[in-house]
């Protein structure tokens, strides 16, 4: 019994040393965490606003990233990142924010998001996986999406899918909508 829960830890061990998740607490990321170059996660809260020394940039390995997007210029491996997850609280999203992730392929967009530039994605060559609300249907780079996965922002309220909601969306291949969808046309 002692074996199975000695792997055990060794199992959670492995799963999270790739990952960094700053405390919400702290405002400055200071160099301390340039020593965690090597993770593949960061979750960088929005109330950091303060960054020492580059630290950043000493990020050479992410693959999964949830933090500001204006902070995605500022990280070396830009192009090594595949999925976004877009904290809640953020309103906008600019054209530039995603300008180097170039191998981007899954996008998450919190409900707080209501304004997203035209041609936001335009450099995100494999960007075709997406969840969101069908208000940001419109905004998104219709022919690369393959999998869509809509969410409801009020789950009280019934989900509706309406005839053009998904026009141009010629590549799609997989829909996921909300449990409480009413109705289709």
């Amino acid at each position: 019994k002692r074996r199975i829960f000695n792997h055990c830890r060794y199992i959670q061990k492995k799963l999270f040393e790739n990952l960094l998740v700053i405390d919400d607490e702290e405002t400055i990321m200071s160099k301390r965490y340039k020593d965690y170059c090597n993770i593949e996660s960061l979750e960088i809260p929005l109330t950091t606003t303060e960054f020492e020394d580059n630290v950043l940039s000493s990020f050479s390995k992410i693959r999964f990233l949830k933090c500001n997007p204006s902070l995605f210029k500022q990280l070396k491996c830009a192009d090594s990142i595949e999925v976004v997850f877009i904290p809640e609280g953020i309103t906008k999203i600019k054209k530039d924010d995603f300008s180097l992730l170039k191998n981007l392929r899954f996008l998450d967009v919190p409900k707080t998001v209501n304004e997203i530039e035209q041609d936001s994605f335009i450099n995100c060559t494999f960007l075709d996986t997406i969840k969101c609300l069908k208000l940001h249907l419109s905004f998104l780079p219709k022919l690369k999406i393959k999998s869509l996965i809509l969410y409801n922002d009020n789950e009280d309220l019934s989900f509706q899918l309406d005839e053009h909601d998904l026009d141009g969306y010629t590549n799609l291949e997989r829909l996921k909508v909300p449990t409480n969808i009413s109705k289709v046309h």
